[in-house]
């Protein structure tokens, strides 16, 4: 019997989707010292959707992405409100002119906020990137320019660290390493992937945030599907419980994170949580999508038409927000 294949992954999709719901570990792993001076009674708020509808249509490059992975707005502590926009970018795969590429957003973050606070952050979570790719410069005759931004490279970081760290980013961070390292070793992936999801399940935070973390590990590092079941039936053993209510995930993961649900939610189904985080976020949605309507008629002048088309909604889409908005 042949065996079946391991499936393929969206590296940088799973780490966007992962980062949304554990920023606050990420910002306290990746810049500390601007963790401790956010105001975190005031939720961030979360722009990449938000810029990519005011540029769409604009600095179309040939072939590339034109649009930024997170873009986060949170508000420091203190008596005015000073803001800082952190810009996150997820780097699996090598890709020429990539710090080009961060340079170019930081510019178009400068132009839709006027603003200057911006962090920037690469996250590369595959293969080490050349030096070159970690800062931007370019001379001219008479003009040069230089722009410096934080990396991340999973592959180089210290696994002790890592391992010893309650952070969710960090258990990432980790899976990602190992994931690199045994890319070519079917076996050693199982057996770091093992590790990982264990020290995931014992980390003493939070049930979502393990959710999460264990959720992701689970599709970062794949395996093979016979091999998915003997580490779920290891993991199994390791957890202590066999229930298996439903939860709409993949294949490969929903029989693993039911068991986690089963045992720490006192039977309350997962599809309850999930159905709570989708209308999150089509609120969040919604509140974007409002404000953008808002700024274009306000600050731009635009028609009810100008904004249906550039949002690609309808016009009475357009004309219900004004109507309902502009009276608050």
């Amino acid at each position: 019997m042949a065996q079946s294949q391991t499936p393929k992954v969206d590296y940088d999709g799973l780490f966007k989707a992962f980062v949304t719901n554990s920023f606050e570990d990420f910002l306290l792993f990746a810049i500390p010292e601007l963790y401790e001076q956010v105001d975190w009674q005031q939720p961030p708020e979360f722009l990449e959707q938000e810029l990519i509808n005011a540029l769409r249509g604009k600095y179309k490059e040939r072939g590339k992405r034109r649009h930024t992975d997170k873009l986060v707005k949170v508000q420091l502590l203190g008596g005015q409100a000073r803001l800082v926009y952190i810009h996150i970018e997820f780097q699996h795969q090598p890709e020429t002119n990539f710090a080009r590429r961060m340079f170019a957003y930081m510019l178009r973050i400068i132009m839709k906020y006027n603003t200057d606070d911006i962090e920037a952050i690469a996250v590369f979570t595959g293969g080490p990137p050349p030096a070159s790719e970690l800062v931007y410069e370019h001379r001219g005759f008479r003009t040069s320019k230089r722009y410096e931004f934080a990396s991340i490279i999973a592959a180089d970081q210290d696994e002790a660290v890592l391992i010893a760290s309650k952070n969710s980013f960090a258990l990432g961070l980790l899976a990602a390493k190992y994931a690199y390292e045994a890319r070519d070793d079917e076996y050693e992936r199982f057996k770091l992937k093992q590790k990982v999801l264990e020290l995931s399940l014992k980390s003493g935070v939070n049930d979502e945030i393990i959710m999460n973390t264990v959720i992701f590990v689970m599709e970062f590092m794949a395996l093979p599907e016979e091999k998915e079941q003997l580490l779920e039936q290891q993991l199994g053993l390791f957890m202590g419980t066999t229930t298996k209510p439903y939860m709409p995930v993949s294949e490969r993961t929903k029989r693993f994170t039911e068991r986690i649900y089963a045992a720490a939610h006192d039977g309350k189904l997962p599809s309850e949580m999930i159905k709570e985080e989708r209308q999150r976020v089509e609120e969040e949605r919604q509140r974007i999508t409002e404000e953008t309507i808002l700024r274009m008629s306000q600050q731009l002048a635009m028609s009810t038409a100008q904004i249906a088309t550039a949002l690609d909604v309808s016009a009475a889409v357009v004309e219900e927000v004004l109507l309902r908005r502009v009276g608050e």
